[in-house]
C-alpha cells in the first residue's frame, strides 16, 4: 500500500462581518447615544459651574464616564469596520467585538468596585448629603439614560437578542452592543435606586438608604460585569464549539463515499462562526472542492483547511 500525499486549502469560505453591514444599525445607534451623553456632559457641566450646584458638575462629570464606556463600543465598530480587509489580521476584524465587549466587561467591574468601597467607607464614616440639589441631578441622569436605552433597545431591528447575557444560549450574537447596553442599564438602575434613597433620606430622614442604594447597585453591576467577562473572555480563548456539531461535521464528510477516516478540529472566533482544519483519508483522490461540495454545512465556516490524502 503506498500514500500520495495531497493538500488544498480554501480561503473562499472566509467571511467578513463588517462588508455585509451586519452591525451597521448598532453602530449608528451606538454613536447617537454617545452624542447624547456628550451634549448632556456639557450642558449640565455648563448650568453647573454658571449655578454653583457641585452635584451638577458632578453628574456631569459621571455623564463623562457613560461617554468613555460609548467611546470604546464605538470605536469598536470603527475598527472593526476600516480593518475588515487588513491581510495582517488571519481572521479578519471578527475577534473586535469580543474585545470591545470584554474591555467594558472590565469598566463595568471597576466601577462596581469603587461604589462597593465607597459606600462601605460611607457606612463607617457618614456625610451630610444635599438632598435638594442631589436629587434634580440624579433625575436628569435618569432621564438622559433612558432615552439612551429606548435608543439601544428599541431603535434596532432584532437587537432585543443581542442585549441578553448567556444564560441558556452561550451563542448571542454583539457582544459590542451589549456592553454598551449594559453600561446604561447598570447606570440606570443605580440612578433610580439613587432617586428613592434621597427621596425617603429627604422628606422621611432615612439617610442610610443611600448607602444601601450604592452596595445594592455595585452588586447588580458586578453580576452583569461578571457574565459579559465569562461570554467574551471565552471566544478571545478559542474555544471548540458543542460537541454535537463537531461530530455532525466529521459524520458528513465520513458518509463520502470511499473515506476512509476523518480528523476535525474546530473553533469558534466569534460568537456564530467557526474555522475549521479537517484531514481526510481517502482510498479514491479527492479534492477539497470535492469535498465542500458536498458538504453544505463547510460552507456556513467562517474559513476551512482540509487535507486529503490518498491511500492506493
Amino acid at each position: 500500500m503506498s500514500r500520495r500525499p495531497a493538500s488544498e486549502v480554501g480561503e473562499e469560505n472566509l467571511l467578513r462581518p463588517f462588508e455585509g453591514h451586519e452591525w451597521a444599525p448598532h453602530e449608528r445607534r451606538a454613536r447617537l447615544v454617545l452624542w447624547l451623553s456628550l451634549v448632556t456632559m456639557v450642558v449640565e457641566l455648563l448650568v453647573g459651574v454658571w449655578s454653583a450646584s457641585l452635584a451638577l458638575q458632578a453628574d456631569a462629570w459621571h455623564m463623562a464616564t457613560h461617554a468613555g464606556a460609548l467611546g470604546i463600543t464605538v470605536f469598536g465598530y470603527w475598527y472593526a469596520r476600516t480593518h475588515s480587509k487588513d491581510a495582517s489580521l488571519a481572521f479578519g476584524t471578527v475577534k473586535v467585538n469580543a474585545l470591545a465587549g470584554f474591555a467594558s466587561a472590565v469598566a463595568l467591574g471597576v466601577v462596581a468596585m469603587f461604589m462597593g468601597v465607597e459606600a462601605i467607607e460611607r457606612i463607617f464614616h457618614p456625610e451630610e448629603i444635599a438632598f435638594a440639589s442631589a436629587l434634580p441631578a440624579a433625575v436628569i441622569g435618569f432621564c438622559v439614560n433612558l432615552v439612551s436605552l429606548g435608543i439601544l433597545r428599541f431603535g434596532v431591528h432584532g437587537s432585543h437578542s443581542d442585549l441578553h447575557g448567556s444564560e441558556g444560549n452561550p451563542h448571542h450574537h454583539d457582544h459590542n452592543f451589549r456592553g454598551a447596553y449594559l453600561h446604561l442599564l447598570a447606570d440606570s438602575a443605580t440612578s433610580a435606586l439613587a432617586i428613592f434613597a434621597l427621596i425617603m433620606g429627604h422628606w422621611l430622614g432615612i439617610t442610610w438608604l443611600d448607602t444601601l442604594a450604592a452596595l445594592v447597585g455595585a452588586l447588580l453591576i458586578a453580576i452583569w460585569s461578571k457574565g459579559l467577562a465569562r461570554d467574551t473572555a471565552r471566544l478571545l480563548l478559542d474555544p471548540c464549539p458543542p460537541k454535537e456539531k463537531v461530530e455532525a461535521l466529521r459524520n458528513s464528510i465520513a458518509s463520502i463515499p470511499d473515506v476512509r477516516s476523518v480528523s476535525v478540529r474546530m473553533w469558534e472566533v466569534n460568537s456564530t462562526q467557526c474555522v475549521a482544519m479537517v484531514e481526510v483519508v481517502a482510498k479514491r483522490p479527492l479534492s477539497a472542492a470535492n469535498i465542500r461540495s458536498e458538504v453544505p454545512a463547510i460552507a456556513s465556516l467562517l474559513h476551512s483547511s482540509i487535507e486529503v490524502r490518498y491511500e492506493d
